[in-house]
């Protein structure tokens, strides 16, 4: 059993601990959304339509599992600390219907019944004060199993309750609930899932692993800290595997390199002037003379450390098992990002552990490398309202769709046109 962040991680997970609907209400730019998830799932819009607040509402909702909200506990799961005013939905005041809400709405359940439903108070004016939790309700299927309010907070067993003491307004109920006879795996399945979802924005200076990650996680930070590490946890030399995926199917990828692996830094492979982490990848580049082919992660493709990161994140079991990623696509060649969501695509529905991915990207070529017609992996459109309301709305594969890209016609091709929306309002 481990623990991060005072909350405690139990059974791996199983296909019922998947996150299967989001809810949020009067966060941000968003005023009520749902989203139904699969287990790869991409999200495409125009510049500040709201892609990453929806990320951000997922992460509130994660650290309210967790038991605590706070910019902490947000920083730590990638949620950018903002002026507290603005996490509320503010959209101009005379607009019908869009009066600033007084708490924001969050809920996630998943497909074995198992719902989790919160409503916070952010403070308004010190970033210092953790979120008040207003309401909570733990359910299995139609039954109520823990409830909080202002009036208190009770254990429910059939239609009989019970009081619940809880510590203060500031400590969510949903740890509590995990050290109950109560507790059901399906239940607790789910929470924690919610408490492990992180944001992850990789840097290609940490990547490379000349700087910091100011936002360390185990095995890997949030801007990419400790790659090399993670790395080297998952290369199989002996039996060509990475992870669970075959080692030729990495260099197609990287198409440059025969080899990787992790060592110290020697001043042949690092400049002594470059601070350097305790362990770099290195890299074997197969059109150099074989004394000069070693390059360290300093000297390689950024794009090849990207790939690296990505493919890290979900093949490695410690990594969390409800993760996004914003811009997928950054410093890939279009067709490269394309094969990398590709392949994240079949090794998400090979895993083993389940894990779910959200990935965001401006990438067109990306699209191609949906396959649409499973129906867990999904494309979902952002767009802001003439109010400035986000609306997501999911791609379905359709018959008109498949006849579309039977005539040639690709999702990129789509999207370019406007055929999807997610785009912005200039020619």
């Amino acid at each position: 059993m481990r623990r991060v962040s005072g909350f405690r991680y139990r059974a791996p997970a199983r296909v019922f601990d998947i996150l299967k609907t989001v809810t949020i209400e009067g966060f941000k730019s968003i005023r009520k959304q749902n989203l139904e998830l699969g287990y790869l799932n991409v999200f495409i819009g125009a510049n500040g339509s709201g892609k990453t607040a929806l990320l951000e509402a997922l992460g509130v909702l994660g650290a309210a599992a967790a038991g605590r909200v706070d910019d902490a506990e947000l920083l730590r799961r990638g949620v950018r600390p903002g002026v507290p005013r603005l996490f509320k939905s503010a959209f101009d005041k005379s607009a019908p219907n869009d009066r600033l809400p007084r708490v924001i709405k969050l809920s996630g359940a998943s497909p074995a019944g198992a719902r989790y439903d919160v409503t916070l108070d952010n403070p308004k004016d010190s970033a210092a004060t953790p979120w008040r939790f207003s309401t909570e309700t733990l359910r299995f299927r139609e039954e109520k199993l823990v409830t909080r309010s202002p009036r208190g907070a009770n254990l429910w067993k059939g239609d009989k309750k019970e009081p619940l003491k809880l510590a203060d307004a500031y400590r969510g109920i949903a740890p509590v609930f995990q050290t109950m006879e109560v507790a059901t795996a399906r239940v607790t399945g789910m929470l924690n899932r919610l408490a492990e979802f992180v944001i992850y924005d990789p840097q290609t200076a940490i990547l490379r692993g000349t700087m910091a990650d100011a936002l360390p996680l185990d095995p890997l930070g949030l801007q990419g800290g400790r790659l090399a590490e993670a790395v080297g946890q998952l290369l199989q030399p002996k039996k060509g595997l990475f992870g669970s995926l075959p080692l030729e199917d990495l260099f197609a990828l990287i198409d440059w390199a025969s080899d990787v692996d992790v060592s110290a830094p020697t001043p042949d492979l690092v400049s002594p002037s470059i601070p350097a982490a305790a362990e770099i990848l290195r890299f074997t580049d197969k059109y150099l003379r074989s004394d000069l082919s070693r390059l360290s992660a300093y000297d390689a493709s950024e794009g090849a450390l990207y790939v690296l990161f990505a493919l890290t994140l979900l093949l490695h079991p410690r990594t969390p098992r409800l993760f996004a990623v914003e811009n997928i696509d950054h410093a890939l060649h279009p067709r490269l990002a394309r094969a990398l969501v590709r392949l994240l695509g079949e090794q998400a529905l090979m895993a083993r552990n389940h894990k779910q991915v959200l990935l965001t990207t401006h990438n067109p070529l990306v699209l191609d490398g949906l396959a649409l017609n499973n129906d867990r992996i999904r494309l979902f459109t952002v767009d802001r309202t003439t109010a400035g309301h986000t609306v997501v709305h999911r791609v379905a594969y359709t018959d008109a769709l498949e006849e579309a890209q039977a005539k040639g016609v690709t999702l990129s091709q789509m999207w370019t046109r406007g055929l999807l929306g997610a785009v912005p309002s200039i020619e």
